[in-house]
């Protein structure tokens, strides 16, 4: 099969408009129906209604969308993965988007700029799901506040995250505070407690996200208070740390699986990050 005919009935399925498909995949209106058009003809049903210009999904079509993701992203792997022999040694990273957002975006930076050796590949998922990837081997390393104590997985301390409780108000205890606008922060299980020490009586969350750029806008938009790492650059200028509140410092770890044929390229690769995050030049 065509993987472009797969690729065209996603982009269709997700924009359910022939034109901006066509135009997010550079190709014409009557190129893109075509593709569609063999495709039905291939599972031998249609999958898409068209009733007055409202483009929606069959129910083979809503059967058919996981399979096609899966699909091409499996074919993806595949053609990294050849495409790579004898060049480069590939790694992948998995973390929870809340991780990538608050911790490791600018020092993967720093290790990719200085591994030319390597390529990589990153995912975003909860941590059951980078866990499975981990003991499937479709990730090399997993990252996360909890390390996984499982035989035959490697689990090392790549850097620490100290978080503090921010408020659009300058100089103000949480008794202070005029406007409560909680939004809660989905950090991880033991972030999660402390907080539970702050609100006497406790108090409903105006926002529950595990989406820090959401939080901080919503914050500078709106007011309100939140958990936020302390070191980004809105904590200071547009938000201010809560006084008579202490931060929470929590280790991140690195897991990767001993057994994992790219074991020693996971710890040199986790090496370069703890030199990062300790100020040292990369080894």
């Amino acid at each position: 099969m065509d993987t472009e005919l797969l690729r065209t009935f996603l982009e269709v399925a997700n924009t359910r408009h022939f034109g901006r498909a066509s135009d997010n995949l550079c190709l014409t209106q009557s190129a893109v129906s075509f593709r569609i058009r063999q495709l039905e003809s291939l599972v031998g049903t249609e999958l898409f209604s068209r009733k007055r210009g409202n483009i929606m999904l069959t129910a083979a079509g809503e059967r058919l969308q996981p399979y096609a993701e899966s699909i091409l992203s499996t074919w993806q792997s595949a053609l990294q993965e050849s495409g790579v022999v004898g060049q480069r040694r590939q790694l992948s990273l998995g973390a929870a988007a809340i991780l990538w957002e608050s911790f490791l975006s600018v020092p993967i930076q720093h290790v990719i700029r200085h591994s030319p050796e390597f390529c990589w590949r990153t995912e975003v998922d909860q941590r059951k799901s980078l866990l499975r990837g981990l003991l499937e081997s479709r990730l090399d390393i997993v990252f996360s506040f909890t390390p996984p104590k499982l035989p035959d997985i490697h689990n090392a301390v790549v850097g620490q995250l100290v978080l503090q409780l921010a408020t659009d108000q300058r100089h103000r205890a949480l008794t202070e505070l005029t406007e409560l606008n909680y939004v809660h922060l989905d950090w991880d299980t033991a972030f999660n407690l402390p907080s539970e020490q702050w609100w006497l009586p406790p108090v409903a969350p105006i926002l529950h996200t595990g989406q820090m750029s959401l939080a901080v806008d919503f914050l500078t938009r709106n007011g309100g208070v939140a958990l936020l790492p302390k070191a980004i650059p809105q904590v200071g200028q547009t938000l201010f740390a809560v006084e008579g509140v202490p931060p929470i410092e929590r280790d991140i770890y690195a897991s990767w699986l001993d057994t994992n044929p790219a074991a020693d390229d996971c710890r040199e690769a986790v090496a370069q990050l703890q030199a990062c995050f300790s100020g040292k030049s990369a080894v």
